[in-house]
Protein backbone atom coordinates (compact mmCIF):
# COMPACT_ATOMS: atom_id res chain seq x y z
CA UNK A 1 0.00 0.00 0.00
CA UNK A 2 2.59 2.41 0.73
CA UNK A 3 4.29 1.88 -2.64
CA UNK A 4 1.17 2.32 -4.62
CA UNK A 5 0.91 5.83 -2.27
CA UNK A 6 4.29 7.00 -3.27
CA UNK A 7 3.99 6.03 -6.76
CA UNK A 8 1.01 8.39 -6.79
CA UNK A 9 2.39 11.26 -5.28
CA UNK A 10 5.72 10.46 -7.72
CA UNK A 11 3.16 10.59 -10.94
CA UNK A 12 1.19 13.77 -9.58
CA UNK A 13 4.20 15.67 -9.31
CA UNK A 14 5.84 14.66 -12.70
CA UNK A 15 2.53 15.11 -14.26
CA UNK A 16 2.42 18.89 -13.16
CA UNK A 17 5.77 19.07 -14.51
CA UNK A 18 5.37 18.41 -18.11
CA UNK A 19 2.83 21.32 -18.74
CA UNK A 20 3.89 23.98 -15.89
CA UNK A 21 7.04 25.93 -16.34
CA UNK A 22 9.44 26.61 -13.05
CA UNK A 23 9.77 30.00 -11.73
CA UNK A 24 12.21 30.83 -8.74
CA UNK A 25 11.71 33.94 -6.54
CA UNK A 26 13.78 36.11 -4.41
CA UNK A 27 12.48 38.19 -1.63
CA UNK A 28 14.51 39.78 0.93
CA UNK A 29 12.99 39.42 4.62
CA UNK A 30 12.49 43.08 5.08
CA UNK A 31 9.97 42.99 2.28
CA UNK A 32 8.59 39.47 3.37
CA UNK A 33 7.71 40.89 6.53
CA UNK A 34 6.15 44.04 4.82
CA UNK A 35 4.01 41.77 2.51
CA UNK A 36 2.88 39.43 5.86
CA UNK A 37 2.28 43.05 7.52
CA UNK A 38 0.01 44.11 4.32
CA UNK A 39 -1.97 40.70 4.99
CA UNK A 40 -2.87 41.53 8.75
CA UNK A 41 -4.33 44.88 7.76
CA UNK A 42 -6.83 43.53 5.00
CA UNK A 43 -7.49 40.66 6.91
CA UNK A 44 -8.44 43.37 9.69
CA UNK A 45 -10.76 45.85 7.27
CA UNK A 46 -12.03 42.39 5.24
CA UNK A 47 -10.67 43.91 2.16
CA UNK A 48 -7.54 44.78 -0.41
CA UNK A 49 -7.27 48.73 -0.18
CA UNK A 50 -4.49 50.96 -1.39
CA UNK A 51 -2.67 50.73 1.98
CA UNK A 52 -2.12 46.85 1.20
CA UNK A 53 -1.41 47.12 -2.22
CA UNK A 54 2.17 48.95 -1.71
CA UNK A 55 4.98 47.37 -4.24
CA UNK A 56 7.72 45.40 -2.71
CA UNK A 57 11.06 44.27 -4.67
CA UNK A 58 11.63 41.13 -5.78
CA UNK A 59 13.72 39.01 -7.93
CA UNK A 60 12.22 36.39 -10.56
CA UNK A 61 15.08 33.77 -12.02
CA UNK A 62 14.25 31.82 -14.62
CA UNK A 63 16.23 30.01 -17.26
CA UNK A 64 19.51 31.33 -15.90
CA UNK A 65 18.26 34.84 -16.49
CA UNK A 66 17.26 37.17 -13.45
CA UNK A 67 14.33 39.58 -13.76
CA UNK A 68 13.77 42.54 -11.43
CA UNK A 69 10.31 43.41 -10.44
CA UNK A 70 7.74 44.88 -8.17
CA UNK A 71 5.56 42.71 -6.50
CA UNK A 72 1.78 43.96 -4.88
CA UNK A 73 -1.11 42.15 -3.74
CA UNK A 74 -4.16 41.86 -6.22
CA UNK A 75 -7.69 41.61 -5.59
CA UNK A 76 -10.52 43.08 -3.33
CA UNK A 77 -11.71 40.01 -1.40
CA UNK A 78 -10.34 37.93 1.06
CA UNK A 79 -9.72 35.00 -1.13
CA UNK A 80 -7.04 36.81 -2.81
CA UNK A 81 -4.77 37.09 0.81
CA UNK A 82 -6.32 34.75 3.43
CA UNK A 83 -3.52 32.23 2.51
CA UNK A 84 -0.94 31.55 5.32
CA UNK A 85 1.79 31.51 2.40
CA UNK A 86 2.70 34.29 0.24
CA UNK A 87 2.22 31.81 -2.45
CA UNK A 88 -1.03 31.40 -1.84
CA UNK A 89 -1.99 34.61 -1.80
CA UNK A 90 -3.11 36.52 -5.72
CA UNK A 91 0.17 38.99 -6.32
CA UNK A 92 0.76 41.74 -9.08
CA UNK A 93 3.91 41.62 -11.21
CA UNK A 94 5.60 44.59 -12.28
CA UNK A 95 8.86 43.68 -14.41
CA UNK A 96 11.07 46.26 -14.12
CA UNK A 97 13.51 48.08 -16.56
CA UNK A 98 11.69 47.70 -19.78
CA UNK A 99 12.17 43.84 -19.86
CA UNK A 100 9.97 41.09 -20.47
CA UNK A 101 10.25 38.05 -18.95
CA UNK A 102 9.29 34.76 -21.61
CA UNK A 103 6.53 32.55 -20.11
CA UNK A 104 4.64 30.35 -22.10
CA UNK A 105 6.04 31.11 -25.67
CA UNK A 106 4.59 34.73 -24.90
CA UNK A 107 6.50 38.03 -23.36
CA UNK A 108 5.46 39.59 -20.49
CA UNK A 109 5.74 42.55 -18.82
CA UNK A 110 2.52 43.10 -16.59
CA UNK A 111 0.46 39.69 -15.02
CA UNK A 112 -0.65 38.58 -11.64
CA UNK A 113 0.07 34.90 -10.40
CA UNK A 114 -2.94 33.18 -8.57
CA UNK A 115 -2.97 30.42 -6.11
CA UNK A 116 -5.96 28.45 -8.05
CA UNK A 117 -6.79 26.50 -4.77
CA UNK A 118 -7.57 30.01 -3.55
CA UNK A 119 -8.22 32.56 -5.96
CA UNK A 120 -10.56 30.22 -8.32
CA UNK A 121 -11.47 28.20 -5.05
CA UNK A 122 -9.79 24.84 -6.07
CA UNK A 123 -11.90 24.76 -9.69
CA UNK A 124 -8.75 25.15 -12.41
CA UNK A 125 -11.13 23.23 -14.71
CA UNK A 126 -13.76 25.83 -15.04
CA UNK A 127 -11.24 28.81 -15.59
CA UNK A 128 -9.61 26.76 -18.72
CA UNK A 129 -12.91 26.07 -20.31
CA UNK A 130 -14.12 29.44 -19.64
CA UNK A 131 -10.81 30.11 -21.66
CA UNK A 132 -11.33 27.67 -24.33
CA UNK A 133 -14.74 29.04 -24.49
CA UNK A 134 -13.52 32.24 -25.30
CA UNK A 135 -11.72 31.13 -27.72
CA UNK A 136 -14.08 28.66 -29.78
CA UNK A 137 -15.88 31.68 -29.87
CA UNK A 138 -13.09 33.82 -31.11
CA UNK A 139 -13.22 36.37 -28.08
CA UNK A 140 -10.30 38.49 -26.93
CA UNK A 141 -9.42 36.96 -23.73
CA UNK A 142 -6.10 36.92 -21.76
CA UNK A 143 -3.60 34.12 -21.16
CA UNK A 144 -4.11 31.67 -18.11
CA UNK A 145 -0.70 29.98 -17.82
CA UNK A 146 -0.11 27.13 -14.75
CA UNK A 147 3.27 27.89 -13.22
CA UNK A 148 5.65 26.05 -10.75
CA UNK A 149 7.46 28.75 -8.01
CA UNK A 150 9.06 28.57 -5.37
CA UNK A 151 11.13 31.07 -3.36
CA UNK A 152 15.06 30.76 -3.35
CA UNK A 153 15.41 30.27 0.11
CA UNK A 154 13.35 27.30 0.94
CA UNK A 155 10.55 30.00 2.52
CA UNK A 156 8.00 27.75 0.92
CA UNK A 157 7.75 24.33 -0.87
CA UNK A 158 7.19 24.40 -4.49
CA UNK A 159 3.44 25.72 -5.24
CA UNK A 160 1.41 25.49 -8.43
CA UNK A 161 0.15 29.21 -9.30
CA UNK A 162 -1.52 30.18 -12.56
CA UNK A 163 0.18 33.98 -14.29
CA UNK A 164 -3.23 35.74 -15.54
CA UNK A 165 -2.21 37.83 -18.22
CA UNK A 166 -3.55 41.76 -18.06
CA UNK A 167 -5.73 43.49 -20.32
CA UNK A 168 -3.09 45.98 -21.14
CA UNK A 169 -1.00 47.53 -24.33
CA UNK A 170 0.38 44.33 -24.21
CA UNK A 171 -2.24 42.39 -24.84
CA UNK A 172 -4.09 44.69 -27.89
CA UNK A 173 -0.56 44.02 -29.93
CA UNK A 174 -0.48 40.29 -28.58
CA UNK A 175 -3.91 39.52 -30.35
CA UNK A 176 -3.39 41.93 -32.90
CA UNK A 177 -5.86 44.47 -32.30
CA UNK A 178 -5.23 47.82 -33.57
CA UNK A 179 -3.64 50.01 -31.52
CA UNK A 180 -6.47 51.44 -29.05
CA UNK A 181 -7.29 52.18 -25.99
CA UNK A 182 -8.95 49.79 -22.73
CA UNK A 183 -11.48 51.42 -20.35
CA UNK A 184 -13.05 50.71 -17.30
CA UNK A 185 -15.57 51.37 -14.90
CA UNK A 186 -13.46 52.07 -11.75
CA UNK A 187 -16.15 51.06 -9.29
CA UNK A 188 -13.89 49.37 -6.58
CA UNK A 189 -11.64 52.26 -6.40
CA UNK A 190 -9.76 52.75 -3.25
CA UNK A 191 -11.83 55.99 -1.77
CA UNK A 192 -14.97 53.30 -2.34
CA UNK A 193 -13.50 50.26 -0.54
CA UNK A 194 -12.23 52.38 2.19
CA UNK A 195 -15.59 53.55 2.81
CA UNK A 196 -16.85 49.98 2.97
CA UNK A 197 -14.35 49.42 5.47
CA UNK A 198 -15.76 52.44 7.94
CA UNK A 199 -19.52 51.09 7.16
CA UNK A 200 -18.46 47.47 8.32
CA UNK A 201 -16.40 49.27 10.95
CA UNK A 202 -18.44 51.59 12.58
CA UNK A 203 -21.80 49.17 11.89
CA UNK A 204 -23.61 52.16 9.60
CA UNK A 205 -26.18 50.65 7.29
CA UNK A 206 -24.66 52.45 3.60
CA UNK A 207 -27.03 50.56 1.51
CA UNK A 208 -28.07 54.38 -0.06
CA UNK A 209 -24.67 55.51 -0.11
CA UNK A 210 -23.84 52.13 -2.11
CA UNK A 211 -26.38 52.29 -4.94
CA UNK A 212 -25.88 55.51 -5.33
CA UNK A 213 -22.33 55.09 -6.02
CA UNK A 214 -22.60 51.92 -7.98
CA UNK A 215 -24.76 54.02 -10.25
CA UNK A 216 -22.42 56.48 -11.29
CA UNK A 217 -20.21 55.43 -14.55
CA UNK A 218 -16.71 56.37 -13.17
CA UNK A 219 -15.13 55.59 -16.39
CA UNK A 220 -11.31 55.79 -16.78
CA UNK A 221 -8.71 54.87 -19.20
CA UNK A 222 -6.00 52.37 -18.87
CA UNK A 223 -2.06 54.49 -19.46
CA UNK A 224 -2.05 55.57 -23.24
CA UNK A 225 -0.60 58.03 -25.63
CA UNK A 226 -3.57 59.03 -27.25
CA UNK A 227 -5.23 62.12 -25.38
CA UNK A 228 -7.91 63.06 -28.09
CA UNK A 229 -8.62 59.09 -28.51
CA UNK A 230 -9.29 59.10 -24.84
CA UNK A 231 -11.45 61.87 -24.11
CA UNK A 232 -13.89 60.31 -27.33
CA UNK A 233 -13.81 57.09 -25.82
CA UNK A 234 -14.57 58.15 -22.62
CA UNK A 235 -17.59 60.77 -23.64
CA UNK A 236 -19.18 57.82 -26.26
CA UNK A 237 -19.11 55.20 -22.91
CA UNK A 238 -20.43 58.03 -20.82
CA UNK A 239 -23.39 59.02 -23.46
CA UNK A 240 -24.13 54.93 -23.47
CA UNK A 241 -24.73 55.04 -20.00
CA UNK A 242 -27.08 58.20 -19.70
CA UNK A 243 -29.27 56.35 -22.19
CA UNK A 244 -28.31 59.25 -24.63
CA UNK A 245 -26.70 56.92 -27.60
CA UNK A 246 -28.13 53.29 -29.10
CA UNK A 247 -26.13 50.06 -28.07
CA UNK A 248 -25.55 49.47 -31.51
CA UNK A 249 -23.73 52.68 -32.05
CA UNK A 250 -21.01 51.72 -29.54
CA UNK A 251 -19.96 48.49 -29.26
CA UNK A 252 -18.83 45.96 -32.27
CA UNK A 253 -21.83 43.84 -32.89
CA UNK A 254 -20.76 40.65 -33.94
CA UNK A 255 -18.58 40.08 -30.63
CA UNK A 256 -21.42 41.01 -28.55
CA UNK A 257 -23.65 38.95 -29.68
CA UNK A 258 -21.36 36.02 -29.33
CA UNK A 259 -20.17 36.83 -25.82
CA UNK A 260 -23.97 37.39 -25.04
CA UNK A 261 -25.07 33.95 -26.64
CA UNK A 262 -22.08 32.32 -24.40
CA UNK A 263 -22.98 34.19 -21.28
CA UNK A 264 -26.46 32.63 -22.02
CA UNK A 265 -24.39 29.14 -22.96
CA UNK A 266 -22.85 29.56 -19.42
CA UNK A 267 -25.97 31.05 -17.83
CA UNK A 268 -24.16 33.33 -15.25
CA UNK A 269 -23.30 36.90 -15.38
CA UNK A 270 -20.22 37.31 -13.05
CA UNK A 271 -17.59 37.92 -15.77
CA UNK A 272 -19.87 40.32 -17.63
CA UNK A 273 -20.41 42.46 -14.38
CA UNK A 274 -18.76 45.69 -14.19
CA UNK A 275 -16.22 45.40 -11.98
CA UNK A 276 -14.75 42.35 -14.03
CA UNK A 277 -14.68 43.74 -17.74
CA UNK A 278 -12.66 45.92 -19.55
CA UNK A 279 -13.86 47.89 -22.47
CA UNK A 280 -11.55 48.25 -25.63
CA UNK A 281 -12.02 50.97 -28.21
CA UNK A 282 -11.22 50.55 -31.71
CA UNK A 283 -10.21 53.95 -32.99
CA UNK A 284 -10.87 52.59 -36.51
CA UNK A 285 -14.36 51.72 -35.50
CA UNK A 286 -15.23 53.93 -33.06
CA UNK A 287 -16.84 51.02 -31.52
CA UNK A 288 -16.15 48.84 -27.94
CA UNK A 289 -15.48 44.75 -27.74
CA UNK A 290 -15.83 43.88 -24.19
CA UNK A 291 -13.31 41.74 -22.37
CA UNK A 292 -14.16 39.66 -19.80
CA UNK A 293 -12.63 37.96 -16.68
CA UNK A 294 -13.86 36.05 -13.24
CA UNK A 295 -16.07 33.71 -14.33
CA UNK A 296 -18.14 31.80 -11.80
CA UNK A 297 -19.38 28.05 -12.29
CA UNK A 298 -22.14 27.56 -15.24
CA UNK A 299 -25.78 27.23 -13.75
CA UNK A 300 -28.49 25.17 -15.17
CA UNK A 301 -31.40 26.21 -17.06
CA UNK A 302 -34.59 25.86 -15.33
CA UNK A 303 -37.58 24.58 -17.16
CA UNK A 304 -39.30 27.04 -15.98
CA UNK A 305 -37.60 29.80 -17.19
CA UNK A 306 -39.48 30.91 -20.86
CA UNK A 307 -37.75 34.15 -21.43
CA UNK A 308 -34.68 34.21 -23.33
CA UNK A 309 -33.16 37.43 -22.46
CA UNK A 310 -34.24 36.43 -18.46
CA UNK A 311 -30.60 35.88 -17.34
CA UNK A 312 -29.76 39.98 -18.66
CA UNK A 313 -32.94 41.22 -17.47
CA UNK A 314 -32.02 39.74 -14.23
CA UNK A 315 -28.54 41.28 -13.79
CA UNK A 316 -29.79 44.45 -15.07
CA UNK A 317 -32.37 44.64 -11.98
CA UNK A 318 -29.54 43.81 -9.65
CA UNK A 319 -27.27 46.60 -11.38
CA UNK A 320 -29.26 49.75 -12.38
CA UNK A 321 -26.61 51.11 -13.67
CA UNK A 322 -25.09 48.74 -16.47
CA UNK A 323 -23.96 48.16 -19.56
CA UNK A 324 -26.60 45.32 -20.44
CA UNK A 325 -29.45 47.39 -18.87
CA UNK A 326 -28.29 49.64 -21.87
CA UNK A 327 -30.06 47.24 -24.33
CA UNK A 328 -32.28 45.21 -21.58
CA UNK A 329 -34.57 48.61 -20.91
CA UNK A 330 -35.02 49.54 -24.69
CA UNK A 331 -38.08 47.11 -26.17
CA UNK A 332 -36.86 47.45 -29.16
CA UNK A 333 -32.67 47.10 -29.14
CA UNK A 334 -33.71 44.25 -27.06
CA UNK A 335 -35.80 42.21 -29.52
CA UNK A 336 -33.06 43.33 -31.70
CA UNK A 337 -30.10 41.28 -29.99
CA UNK A 338 -32.39 38.47 -29.49
CA UNK A 339 -32.95 37.60 -33.17
CA UNK A 340 -29.30 38.44 -34.23
CA UNK A 341 -28.55 35.64 -30.83
CA UNK A 342 -31.15 33.22 -31.87
CA UNK A 343 -29.17 33.39 -35.68
CA UNK A 344 -25.92 32.92 -34.33
CA UNK A 345 -26.85 30.33 -31.83
CA UNK A 346 -28.88 28.13 -35.22
CA UNK A 347 -25.06 27.95 -36.58
CA UNK A 348 -23.54 26.21 -33.35
CA UNK A 349 -22.38 22.67 -33.40
CA UNK A 350 -22.94 21.71 -29.71
CA UNK A 351 -20.45 18.80 -30.96
CA UNK A 352 -17.47 20.97 -32.19
CA UNK A 353 -18.40 22.96 -29.15
CA UNK A 354 -17.77 20.15 -27.04
CA UNK A 355 -14.64 18.71 -28.92
CA UNK A 356 -12.84 21.70 -28.86
CA UNK A 357 -13.36 23.32 -25.45
CA UNK A 358 -13.02 19.82 -23.47
CA UNK A 359 -10.49 18.03 -25.44
CA UNK A 360 -7.89 20.62 -24.86
CA UNK A 361 -4.32 19.03 -23.99
CA UNK A 362 -4.20 21.18 -21.13
CA UNK A 363 -7.89 20.51 -19.50
CA UNK A 364 -6.89 16.63 -19.67
CA UNK A 365 -4.00 17.18 -18.01
CA UNK A 366 -5.62 18.52 -15.19
CA UNK A 367 -8.69 16.56 -15.69
CA UNK A 368 -6.02 13.93 -15.06
CA UNK A 369 -4.89 15.24 -11.55
CA UNK A 370 -7.55 17.32 -10.12
CA UNK A 371 -11.09 16.99 -12.03
CA UNK A 372 -12.78 19.72 -10.65
CA UNK A 373 -15.79 20.37 -11.80
CA UNK A 374 -15.49 18.89 -15.38
CA UNK A 375 -18.67 16.38 -16.05
CA UNK A 376 -20.38 18.91 -14.07
CA UNK A 377 -19.14 21.71 -16.88
CA UNK A 378 -20.01 19.44 -19.68
CA UNK A 379 -23.41 18.27 -19.09
CA UNK A 380 -24.88 21.72 -18.22
CA UNK A 381 -23.51 23.62 -21.16
CA UNK A 382 -25.00 20.37 -22.81
CA UNK A 383 -28.71 21.28 -21.46
CA UNK A 384 -28.06 24.86 -21.57
CA UNK A 385 -27.81 24.92 -25.07
CA UNK A 386 -30.74 22.39 -25.88
CA UNK A 387 -32.99 24.74 -23.63
CA UNK A 388 -31.58 28.09 -25.18
CA UNK A 389 -32.73 26.99 -28.52
CA UNK A 390 -35.78 25.95 -27.27
CA UNK A 391 -36.09 29.11 -25.41
CA UNK A 392 -35.27 31.29 -28.59
CA UNK A 393 -36.93 29.52 -31.13
CA UNK A 394 -40.34 29.14 -29.55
Amino acid sequence: MDFILKFAIIFLLFSRSLFAENLVLHLSNKDYTKMNLFRLQAISKGYLTGDERQKVRIEIFKDGQIYPAKISYDGIGDEHFKGDNLLERSLNFNILKNNYINIGNYSFKNFRLVNPDFAYYSDVIKELIFLNLNDYFELPYRKLIPLNVSFSDDRSKKTLTFLEEKYDNDFIQRISLNEGLILERNIYNNNYINFLYNCKKNKINCENDILDHLNKPHIEAKKNNMPKQEKYAINLLQLYYQNKINFFDVFEEKEIIKLLYMSLLWNHTHHIQEHNIKFYFSPITKRFTILVSDPFLPIAIKENQTNPSFLFEQYSKTIKLSWVSGFINDQSTKIQIINKIRNYSNEININDLLEEVFNDEIVQNFYKIKKGNFKLIKSRLISNHEKINDLLNN
